[in-house]
């Protein structure tokens, strides 16, 4: 890493790094945010951030915009930026470096957000409703939530009362001076960093800072910028937060620390600190999702660790999800709070730090090992972290002999006196629950009276467990030889094994410490009988792998198992396909194995560990059909479906329909046929040591040589035909939700794809000229298309946005006029080239990860096309005709589905 500081504060960091090639990323890092406005400007740190984009010194109105739209990048996809309360950045992500004025361009861009933003009044009018609308998105009942927990975690300090976005009021008023001088007096040199990792020459790069930022001066008489401290508390701050839309009950608990000095972070001692702190948090994770899981679960789930809280503070963090009511709630915080007290008064066992060590270790030995893969923005967490937080950026491998050496002065007893020593006092613990009739919330005096409790408690210490047993005996499996080898068409060999088993396996290095495992089937839900559909509800389905284990281990005791190991898989079954996904490193890649083979033979259905799962859904469901969004979700699937019994939205009353043991019946007949089974491995594998495994675990999976699974059409694809569906909801953030589904019989195919994301593209790009910035209608219109193959090819456009509900009717009819102009006149040559360049821009990034590898021998195996080989000459080959005959097949299907959500205003 190259890094220095000019002579007027701004700091830079330039990082050689060719994965992708000719990709650049460039950030502009700010030290001030939200916390920096006065009472009249609140809000005005986010909306610079929108000012940044709209006019500066050598790019006026959407310059900076417009230029990198030539180049490839898009609009929120490669263009974007984020406030947060302290900190402010800027990125150009993934930028084509096509041409060498490329990176002096993106340089300037950052020289001008620097200083030397016009902040136009007419601009800053422009935004006002775009930023509004924003707002309006965002405030969900857990944006409302956290605004009022923010007296409660932040009491009697200024952070109390910061909010990112302010209101609707200040920002459809502020004086134009407000913005001006916020910009004037915080965003300045000495606050700013300027980041450039990818595939530059650094000394180039540094010289162009260098003569380019150089010349901005510093502030003759810099405001200082002032670090707000939170105050500690002796007795417990208590809330209540309720909300009509909240969708789960549950507790935030704080104990207050203070914080590494800044200074002190450069040297071991912070490391060494991160490294217990980090351990605790693991070890107190294992614990209290070891608790969530039992058969008697105080809680639905918890959550602990230590970690920065503000600039001024760090805290030990809680979050407890509960059942609803006062009775329920405060059983889960007091089986928290005990756990914390059992942690303080007995620390840790030997078991519980070797796992967390040993975990730990293997993260830092994949980091190592994956060191030279690494993408460009990989990169730019650690950088930031050391120009915000002082952190030093270590390289990976040195990262790793440090965490050794400063692991090897630490054990159990040790971590159990560091959290000792965290404070009793500086505890604060706020509720957020549903504001609902029939729920009874805890006062804060019971809390009050739960926490105190706690404190009162006696406790027992850790028991001692140690766990080391075998997945199973691999000795008893019989396997089945590869029949066959034949050659793919990606660099992928393909073993053909007797038991009707297919595995194609593309070795490669694009990532040292990577394997990536899928095994798929056709069939998925068309297997599952319509009476049983509930029982496979993702989150059903989800919730019952998180909780049920593998064959005779207990999901706990599983986990404890594969301490150390690299391994991650999981079960799937969608629409018209089942199979596994997984992945994990090279040493581990006999456990994955294994994992994946008892998936399929000895899942596990057990009905003590599946209750906590099925109280979590019964506790969270009925709140989230109170929420607008997902009663938009099941409205749209009648819609769409004819209110098949086929396509559901879960709902209350299928509580008493899931039954555990119909799930065991049908998930064994749908994975209990191999035949057919198709496997894709890519990534860092030998094919000579591979081999053997595969027969031994892929060739013992049971197969019926004489059927093979198919897809059943059940009937319950989307309906043809329109429809015109106006949805009245109540609501507490009032706004009207559009969604428009076009369905038309086009060819699941390479071209049609490619016209498909152009279309997104070129639509997005007119719809955020038109409804976004010419109207202030919407933060941003989302369009995108999907070709389908089954149970018949066909293209699904999707089109939905959200807005002000005295704009929708005008809103809605622009989005139909700007889609039907299309059909009707077509796109133009900027439109198309800007899109064609956005694709084949990120084909070439794509190329770099195994999982697209993964997805191109799928493709040809599953759609019978070849998406890699002809794509940059089929992107090239696309004329402005072939877009608009595209469009005019959707808009001319007669097949229209619009469903606008509107506020209940009933009483």
């Amino acid at each position: 890493m190259r890094s220095g500081v000019l002579e007027n504060g701004m700091t830079y960091y330039i990082r050689h790094n060719d994965k992708p090639a000719n990709r650049a990323e460039f950030y502009f890092l700010s030290k001030e945010g939200a916390i920096q406005e006065t009472p009249a400007q609140n809000g005005l740190a986010h909306f610079q951030e929108h000012m940044c984009l709209n006019g500066s010194k050598n790019f006026p109105g959407k310059g900076i915009i417009d230029y990198l739209q030539t180049i490839g990048a898009s609009f929120g996809g490669n263009i974007n930026a984020s406030t947060g309360v302290e900190l402010t950045q800027y990125m150009f992500n993934n930028i084509p470096l096509v041409r060498p004025g490329v990176v002096d361009t993106c340089l300037l861009m950052i020289h001008d957000y620097s200083g030397y933003v016009t902040n136009d009044p007419k601009e800053i009018d422009d935004e006002r409703g775009v930023i509004r609308e924003e707002l309006r998105t965002r405030r969900t009942a857990q944006w409302r939530t956290f605004e009022k927990s923010l007296p409660y975690l932040y009491k009697d300090s200024r952070y109390a009362t910061c909010n990112i976005g302010g209101t609707d009021e200040n920002i459809a008023h502020f004086p134009y001076h407000e913005l001006q001088d916020f910009y004037a007096k915080w965003y300045r040199t000495d606050l700013q960093a300027v980041v450039v990792v990818g595939d530059v020459n650094v000394d180039e790069v540094e010289a162009k800072i260098k003569d380019i930022f150089g010349s901005i001066p510093a502030h003759s008489e810099p405001n200082p910028k002032v670090m707000f401290p939170i105050p500690g508390n002796q007795e417990p701050i208590v809330g209540v937060v309720t909300d009509p839309e909240n969708s789960q009950t549950s507790f935030t608990v704080l104990y207050k620390t203070d914080p590494m000095p800044r200074e002190y972070r450069v040297y071991g001692i912070s490391f060494l600190t991160d490294i217990m702190e980090e351990l605790i948090s693991s070890m107190l994770g294992e614990r209290l999702d070891d608790l969530s899981k039992s058969a008697d679960a105080p809680f639905l789930g918890a959550q602990a660790g230590i970690g920065e809280f503000t600039q001024t503070r760090d805290a030990v963090f809680g979050n407890i999800a509960t059942n609803n009511g006062a009775d329920a709630s405060l059983k889960g915080l007091y089986a928290f709070l005990t756990e914390i007290k059992k942690a303080k008064q007995y620390g840790f066992t030997d078991a519980e730090f070797q796992r967390a060590k040993t975990n730990m270790l293997e993260n830092y030995e994949s980091a190592a090992k994956n060191a030279e893969s690494r993408q460009n923005a990989q990169f730019i967490r650690g950088i930031s972290n050391e120009f915000f937080n002082n952190k030093p950026f270590m390289t990976p491998a040195y990262e790793l002999e440090q965490a050794k050496g400063y692991m090897s002065m630490l054990d159990a007893a040790t971590l159990g006196k560091v959290f000792a020593s965290m404070p009793d006092s500086n505890l604060v613990v706020v509720l957020s629950a549903p504001e609902k009739e029939g729920i009874v919330n805890p006062t804060e005096a019971q809390i009050l009276e739960t926490i105190k409790a706690a404190q009162a408690a006696e406790v027992t210490a850790p028991a001692e467990e140690s766990v080391n047993e075998p997945l199973m005996d691999a000795s008893v499996l019989k396997g089945s030889p590869v029949a066959k080898t034949s050659k793919g068409k990606y660099g992928d060999t393909v073993w053909q094994l007797k038991n009707g088993v297919t595995v194609r396996v593309r070795p490669s290095e694009l990532k040292k410490d990577q394997v990536l495992v899928s095994c798929y089937q056709p069939g998925g839900m068309t297997l599952v009988p319509t009476d049983d559909i509930v029982d496979f509800d993702g989150n059903v389905f989800q919730l019952w792998n998180k909780y049920c284990g593998l064959s005779k281990f207990p999901a706990t005791k599983l986990q404890k198992i594969l301490t150390g190991k690299n391994v991650n898989e999981s079960p799937y079954i969608n629409g018209f396909e089942h199979g596994v996904s997984a992945n994990c490193s090279p040493k581990d890649m006999e456990t994955l194995l294994q994992l994946i083979y008892l998936q399929i033979t000895e899942a596990r259905f057990n009905a003590d560990e599946f209750a906590p799962a099925l109280a979590q859904i019964k506790a969270v469901l009925p709140n989230m059909e109170n929420t607008p969004n997902y009663l938009l979700q099941i409205r749209l699937y009648k819609d769409l479906f004819n209110d098949s019994p086929r396509k559901h939205i879960l709902v209350s009353s299928d509580f008493d329909k899931v039954n555990l043991e119909t799930m065991k019946k049908d998930y064994n007949t749908i994975f209990g046929n191999a035949n057919g089974m198709n496997v894709i491995i890519s990534g860092n594998v030998q094919l000579d040591s591979l081999k053997p495994l595969v027969e031994k675990y892929f060739g013992s999976l049971p197969s019926n040589s004489k059927v093979k699974p198919e897809w059943i059409n059940r009937h319950d694809d989307f309906i043809d035909g329109k429809i015109n569906d106006v949805y009245p909801v109540k609501m507490e953030t009032a706004k009207t939700t559009y969604v428009s589904v076009y369905k038309a019989p086009l060819k699941n195919d390479l071209k049609n794809n490619i016209l498909a994301s152009i279309t997104d593209y070129i639509m997005d790009l007119i719809y955020v000229e038109t409804i976004r910035e010419e109207e202030g209608g919407t933060y941003g219109v989302s369009t995108s298309t999907s070709l389908m193959a089954f149970p018949n090819s066909k293209a699904i456009m999707q089109i939905s946005f959200d807005t002000d509900p005295a704009k929708a009717e005008k809103l809605i009819a622009m989005t139909r006029d700007g889609l039907k102009k299309v059909a009707d006149e077509g796109v133009t040559e900027e439109q198309l080239g800007k899109a064609k360049e956005n694709l084949l821009k990120d084909i070439s990034e794509s190329r770099i990860n195994n999982s697209y590898w993964t997805g191109v021998i799928k493709t040809d195996d599953v759609y019978g096309y070849d998406k890699d080989t002809n794509y940059e000459a089929t992107v090239k080959s696309v004329t402005a005709y072939d877009i608009q005959c595209f469009v005019q097949g959707i808009v001319e299907s007669g097949n229209l589905i619009e469903l606008t959500m509107v506020p209940d205003t009933t009483k």
